[in-house]
């Protein structure tokens, strides 16, 4: 086992960053999924409407552009409705159970369920949810134990919400989210960081990469655990980024060995 993960894990100090990967295990809408609910509502609402510019934003798997089309014919309000109602787990999963035992100080996600907290909460760990407002962004300092911070908001409400490309584009640009970006620096360059679930190669948290590898130190990298990264690239990251990238085998897409890797964990 990877010996400056246990040494995260075991300080009670770090902050654990929470992908999809875990929410996959138990059959959340997949983004695609997402997508497809979106596109087929229209095509029962509107069916007149012409969809050349969505279905070549889906055949290209550019769902948040699939999204920012959705929500420019149906608006955000029904959008985040119809999405937020299929926002369902098919199966169970552990990778939840199993992350809510580790002794973290506080989660951050960019998921819009609530298995963090649902699972801390059956071991009867009392931790409170925020939201990536700046008043609530205001409150993650060092000092800070006991939190779980949604860095891409939910279904429940369009503010803080990432989910369409103007979102993504606004969240690396936009003077709006200047406080965020800064603040997720300042995380990656003075707290341990651990980060599950998501892909390096997935474009839609480019975001999330750009401020990891401007924030991460030489005395405290980042550990990703990510699937399917080459040996290249793990060198890469961690001769040049400071990112200490553990990869495990997802060709089959069920992240089954990434459950394995946090039982043993």
């Amino acid at each position: 086992m990877d010996e400056l993960l246990l040494q995260y894990v075991n300080s009670g100090n770090a902050l654990l960053l929470i992908g999809s990967g875990p929410s996959n295990e138990m059959k959340y809408p997949s983004w695609k999924e997402l997508a497809e609910i979106a596109i087929n509502y229209i095509r029962k609402v509107r069916p007149d409407t012409n969809f050349s510019d969505i279905n070549r934003a889906f055949q290209s798997k550019n769902f948040p552009l699939v999204f920012k089309y959705t929500k420019d014919i149906i608006g955000d309000e029904v959008l985040r409705k119809i999405l937020d109602d299929n926002m369902t787990h098919r199966s169970n999963g552990n990778i939840y159970n199993y992350l809510a035992q580790w002794p973290i100080k506080n989660y951050l996600t960019t998921n819009y369920d609530d298995e963090i907290l649902k699972s801390l909460s059956k071991i009867g760990e009392s931790y409170i949810p925020y939201s990536n407002s700046n008043d609530h962004f205001a409150l993650l300092n060092p000092s800070t134990r006991g939190a779980i911070f949604k860095l891409h908001g939910d279904f429940k409400s369009a503010n803080g919400l990432i989910l369409t490309s103007d979102d993504y584009d606004n969240i690396l640009k936009h003077r709006n989210w200047e406080y965020w970006r800064t603040k997720m620096t300042s995380i990656f360059q003075f707290e341990k960081i651990i980060i599950i679930g998501h892909s390096l190669y997935d474009p839609n948290i480019k975001h999330i990469l750009k401020l990891a590898k401007k924030g991460t130190g030489f005395h405290q990298p980042i550990v990703w655990i990510s699937p399917d990264i080459n040996f290249t690239d793990c060198k890469e990251y961690i001769e040049k980024y400071r990112i200490h990238v553990l990869s495990y085998d997802n060709s089959d897409g069920s992240h089954n060995n990434l459950r394995k890797m946090i039982q043993t964990i």
